[in-house]
């Protein structure tokens, strides 16, 4: 398959949190896209139950994930943004949209748009790891490279010259400037006070 040829769009990922924070149903789009990123540890029956921010290392990601679940309880909402979850061989462009259920729950609907792309393995989660981490951002999948610069996945391999070791950095996750900046201009246009 020619690289950044389109695939065919995966069916939509619903999932539903309660009042507390917890997976409180997951849907059948949600355990396929587990089961085809060896994510069996995100399956149903044993997800349920668990808590939403356990799956969201970056504090940062994560405090903004609870202000966008926060105004959507508040009927700030619905809430809609765009974010990417790359996979070596794909780029995967993901639509989110969230919307306040009754007694506090949040449902969540995701759709994607994938690529293909020449496999890239710093996303590989089965390639070996050592060394200093390495950033990427949690919505755009840039890394940080030399000089602190955000740079595409291709670009920061061979700035960073990793396509010529054995063994690849581990990936720490965390948010770039532009998609802070992105997801406070979200926020504000939910915000009826900011209009």
């Amino acid at each position: 398959m020619a690289p950044d040829s389109v695939l065919a769009s995966p069916p939509a990922v619903c999932y539903a949190i309660d009042a507390a924070d917890r997976l409180s149903t997951v849907d059948d789009g949600w355990a396929a896209f587990a089961k085809a990123n060896d994510g069996a540890h995100l399956l149903p029956p044993g997800i349920i139950g668990r808590s939403l921010w356990d799956a969201i290392s970056d504090h940062t990601t994560r405090d903004l994930y609870r202000e966008m679940v926060d105004r959507v309880r508040r009927g700030l909402g619905p809430i809609a943004l765009t974010f990417s979850c790359d996979a070596p061989g794909e780029r995967r462009r993901l639509h989110l949209r969230m919307v306040a259920g009754e007694r506090g729950a949040v449902a969540f609907e995701v759709r994607m748009h994938t690529h293909a792309r020449a496999p890239q393995r710093l996303l590989d989660v089965h390639a070996r790891r050592a060394g200093a981490l390495v950033e990427m951002c949690s919505w755009c999948k840039r890394v940080v490279g030399p000089g602190k610069r955000w740079l595409p996945v291709e670009e920061a391999v061979e700035a960073l010259a990793l396509f010529t070791q054995a063994s690849l950095p581990p990936l720490t996750h965390g948010i770039c400037p532009d998609c802070y900046d992105l997801v406070l201009a979200t926020l504000r246009e939910s915000d009826p006070k900011d209009s």
